[in-house]
């Protein structure tokens, strides 16, 4: 293994040059990739990347310190070889041959404010990394693309006709000639540092974040505001970070000045309580996401997102210590339309969540499909897997059994992600299946495994895990046919989702987020028997966690588990004393637990964080009543009356009170009937303790007449509605105010 993987590291850096020197070099390099792990082999991969589309080609050749400029002389072969074919030995040139391959598939990168860090603009830029050139574009290294020939062409296909090739190692065998002056093309001028031009905004993040020296995969979110005064649409967007080395990805969403941030959470060192989005639903369906190595594209006519004044980009970074303690910074640029969008784009993601990889395992695949419901276009393929990804497949099958490869990257590089635009959109009927396939290699032969020897590895967002994702950017022709798919793939990707934290916590069952994932997804359904089981785990694991918590109590209650609910929320209370809703929440626990005393005392210290809330006056009135406390119970309810006229518990709870009062010389049945009646109104007839309650009024009155006539019209409403519980409650009543026989 030692061996093969030398071979491959000597291969990758053969053209640091033959030197003695570059031994040594080489041999650091091999031993930070055994010794640092992970972050070792992470700071070699981004090293290349810092190198752009000429990787470890900026070390110097051992070659004659001035070059040849003068180049051999014209001939008619010559001009036969620039009419399509390979240029000899003989015959080439810098100037002429050369310096058009480079200025076009090279000087994107290689120039001031990219990723490269020297450039190739003129003819001593090249040349002097001329041996280190042929080297790594002999080896299909450079310039950097993954996608093998396909059924279809990408937007920025970077490689290298095998002609373009010859052509380079023709001119470096010769020597490097520059050639005439006069076939010397012109540089490529470039109006901005970044790659699509000067930005129309360039937002940072508020500060630079400072990264911890040790451990393994940090999360954290950033709000970024937009400093705009009127509704922009975003056409395209680029990322550069100040530090990439650091960045594993990151992922952007925009936000409303009203939405909630994901930041707050994610800065306490919180675990976020936010599922993750339908892959349909994001940035309008956009893919907002960047890692290292993603090169931006152009914008598409007709397709953008809205950004409005007060609103933000909620940006999520995926960071990876490096040792030291480094900071982190990085800039968005934003590019805006003229017009608002006329097309809108949804992202599909296919993939699955419930990668299981054993060590030694050199051919796991996953696959995953869908159906489309609707035509649609479509226009961006991207991929996504981690270190051991290997083979990348996506394509289309028709419903007359057509197949369409859309895309195939047989030896997958995590360091070399992007998303793939198709030169032309690609029309998909209606009954299109969508296909994704991943294979993984986790054996000890594979040289990108962070793990010698490999270990099992299983789904998960951190570097040392896997992930295996397809993304599918496509426009439908509608927004009827949006309706339709969003519909459709958002329920299956929510299964996707599910299974996914099923076997996360199968896997791993201290990982809490599934755990609550889990639980929100059961209780959203209805299911709070599974919901409490993995919000029960939720507070085991993080019992700091109030949030879920609370919600453990509230669904403990909801099934009436109330003695197993009380002592959540009592432990709930003693970090969070002043909120009004968790005293009531814990006094309506204790009434239910049949401890009137302990619910009154509850009920009155909400009212004292906060007298106007009438929900809780009403719970400490029938509290109250049911203690025999009329007096203090009768304030309560004249105060929500005053306050809340249309209150029909209100009026219904004076009046019971006025007509069966504990001292009988405080009874008022005259005003006991009036309130009834009023309640009897605002609840429309449709609940039988007011009924019970006007009753009572007019016997202790003696005037039933008036109870009669609204038990009358109460049974013609629910005969209406044919509500039959209330009919039975209804006929008992009018059987009650009936004289009995003698």
């Amino acid at each position: 293994m030692a061996g093969m993987m030398r071979r491959w590291i000597g291969g990758v850096f053969a053209s640091l040059g033959d030197s003695a020197d570059n031994n040594g070099l080489d041999g650091v390099l091999w031993i930070t990739w055994f010794v640092m792990g992970d972050v070792g082999r992470r700071l070699i991969w981004v090293m290349m990347l810092g190198l752009g589309c000429g990787v470890w080609v900026g070390c110097g050749d051992g070659a004659p310190a001035e070059p040849n400029t003068a180049g051999p002389t014209a001939s008619p072969s010559a001009d036969a070889a620039r009419s399509g074919g390979v240029v000899s030995r003989d015959e080439v040139t810098f100037n002429r041959d050369v310096a058009p391959i480079i200025y076009q598939h090279c000087t994107t990168c290689h120039r001031e404010g990219q990723s490269a860090p020297f450039t190739f603009l003129d003819f001593r830029d090249v040349y002097k990394r001329r041996t280190q050139i042929g080297k790594v574009i002999g080896s299909g290294f450079m310039p950097p693309w993954q996608p093998e020939t396909t059924d279809v062409a990408f937007v920025g296909d970077r490689r290298l006709s095998a002609i373009q090739i010859e052509t380079i190692e023709n001119w470096i065998d010769a020597g490097g000639p520059e050639g005439d002056a006069a076939d010397r093309p012109v540089a490529p001028e470039f109006e901005s540092a970044w790659a699509l031009g000067e930005p129309d905004l360039v937002v940072r993040l508020p500060r630079p974040y400072m990264l911890q020296a040790d451990g393994t995969d940090v999360f954290r979110g950033f709000r970024v505001p937009l400093p705009i005064t009127e509704r922009h649409y975003v056409e395209a967007f680029d990322f550069r970070a100040d530090n990439p080395v650091v960045v594993h990805h990151v992922w952007m969403e925009p936000a409303g000045p009203d939405e909630e941030s994901w930041a707050p959470v994610s800065e306490r060192d919180e675990p976020t309580e936010r599922m993750s989005n339908s892959s349909a639903d994001a940035a309008d369906g956009f893919i907002t996401g960047w890692v290292p190595g993603r090169s931006p594209l152009p914008p598409i006519e007709g397709l953008s997102w809205p950004v409005d004044p007060g609103s933000s980009l909620e940006v999520q970074l995926h960071m990876l210590p490096t040792g030291k303690v480094e900071p982190v910074q990085m800039s968005i640029a934003l590019y805006f339309a003229d017009e608002p969008p006329t097309r809108f784009p949804i992202r599909l993601r296919l993939g699955t969540q419930t990668q299981d990889i054993a060590p030694g395992d050199a051919h796991y695949k996953i696959a995953d499909w869908f159906q489309l419901p609707v035509d649609v276009e479509l226009i961006v393929v991207m991929p996504h897997a981690h270190y051991l990804g290997k083979d990348m497949r996506a394509e289309a099958t028709l419903p007359d059994n057509r197949r369409i490869e859309l895309l195939h990257i047989p030896d997958w590089d995590f360091n070399w992600q992007e998303e793939y635009r198709f030169v032309e959109p690609i029309s998909l009927p209606a009954g299109t299946t969508l296909k994704a396939q991943i294979i993984y290699d986790n054996s000890a032969a594979n040289v990108r495994n962070p793990n010698q020897p490999p270990r099992r590895v299983v789904f998960g967002p951190r570097s040392s895990d896997e992930m295996g994702e397809m993304y599918f950017l496509v426009v439908p022709h509608s927004e009827q046919d949006a309706a339709t798919l969003r519909k459709q793939f958002t329920l299956k990707d929510i299964e996707t989702w599910v299974a996914g934290w099923k076997k996360r916590v199968e896997v791993v069952p201290s990982d809490y987020g599934a755990h609550n994932r889990l639980a929100t997804y059961h209780a959203t359904r209805g299911r709070l028997g599974p919901a409490i089981g993995h919000w029960q785990e939720v507070v085991k694991l993080k019992p700091q966690w109030a949030e879920v918590r609370a919600k453990l109590a509230r669904a403990l209650a909801r099934e009436r588990r109330y003695d197993e609910a009380l002592p959540h929320y009592l432990r709930l209370l003693k970090g969070q004393p002043g909120n009004a809703a968790l005293h009531r929440q814990t006094g309506l626990t204790y009434w239910s637990l049949g401890d009137l005393g302990a619910a009154a005392e509850r009920f009155g210290a909400a009212l004292a964080i906060d007298d106007t809330l009438n929900a809780v006056r009403l719970n400490l009135a029938s509290v109250l009543t049911m203690q025999e406390h009329h007096d203090e119970a009768l304030a309560h309810l004249m105060t929500v009356i005053e306050r809340e006229p249309t209150s029909a518990a209100a009026h219904n709870g004076a009046a019971w009170i006025l007509a069966a009062h504990v001292d009988e010389t405080k009874r008022d049945p005259a005003r006991a009937v009036k309130l009834a009646l009023k309640a009897c109104g605002l609840s429309q007839l449709r609940h039988g303790a007011v009924l019970d309650t006007l009753v009572a009024a007019c016997e202790a009155a003696g005037d039933l007449a008036p109870a009669r006539q609204v038990l009358k019209d109460a049974m013609d409403a629910a005969q209406r509605r044919d509500d039959q519980a209330m009919i039975a409650h209804v006929t008992t009543l009018i059987e009650q105010l009936e004289p009995s026989e003698p």
